[in-house]
């Protein structure tokens, strides 16, 4: 049985101290020892490269790229030392460096995530938002998120026929149906987010956002068991144990 750890939406950014929720998974990872950590996307925020912040000069004072890229680097270190196998999985916010090469190409080879992180050389398996998601392990299928509004899960379950989990709306929702002629009941999972539950161009409105992150027990049959876990208040119960009391 293979132990699966699945986060999303961390929204990393150099300026700030990730989020709480973040740091007590990163401190669960340590105890419970994942033989693959899987992150569905948007690890780096990047939001001084979106149209929304485009001329907030002031906003943007003293966000650089750099940074951002050296943050990664030291917490694509630590996941190493966590896990035997990484997988990371782009999310619109990582696929803005992608836009802005396909803006200025001479960037090229210069910004791109595989050429600054070297995931081949890592060891690290990449899976970009364009080349087409989600990716599968075992009986589950796993992606960033396509599909918004109220009831996304459903939405992705009616496309993809199949289990499948996904970050991208921050939020939790499942949703299950059956099949005529197939083996199996199907069902569809959105976890919620490690980062921040108002950011700052939402100006006050409410989101709806929740923190939290996904286990999977993985039998050798392709058959799983997933946990969906809420962090509340900066807390999780998960086995008998809490996490940030």
């Amino acid at each position: 049985m293979t132990k699966v750890l699945i986060t999303t939406d961390a929204h990393l950014r150099h300026d700030e101290e990730p989020h709480t929720s973040y740091q007590l998974v990163k401190r669960f990872a340590q105890d419970w020892k994942p033989d693959i950590v899987v992150d569905l996307g948007d690890w780096l925020d990047l939001n001084y490269l979106s149209s929304f912040d485009k001329e907030k000069l002031r906003h943007l004072e003293s966000r650089r790229l750099r940074g951002d890229y050296d943050l990664a680097h030291r917490e694509l270190d630590y996941w190493q030392e966590i896990t035997p196998r990484l997988i990371k999985l782009e999310g619109n916010h990582d696929e803005r460096i992608e836009r802005w090469i396909d803006a200025v190409p001479a960037l090229e080879g210069v910004i791109d995530y595989e050429v600054e992180f070297k995931f081949k050389d890592r060891g690290i398996e990449w899976h970009r938002f364009r080349d087409g998601q989600p990716i599968k392990l075992g009986k589950m299928n796993m992606m960033h998120g396509y599909y918004h509004g109220k009831y996304p899960v459903a939405k992705t379950l009616d496309v993809y026929m199949g289990n499948v989990i996904f970050g991208d709306v921050h939020r939790f929702q499942t949703f299950s149906r059956g099949v005529p002629n197939y083996a199996d009941e199907i069902q569809a999972w959105s976890i919620g987010c490690l980062c921040g539950l108002q950011p700052e161009y939402a100006k006050g409105r409410p989101m709806g956002w929740q923190n939290g992150f996904a286990v999977m027990y993985l039998h050798d049959s392709g058959d799983f068991n997933l946990y969906p876990i809420n962090i509340i208040r900066d807390t999780f119960t998960f086995e008998g144990r809490t996490w940030g009391e």
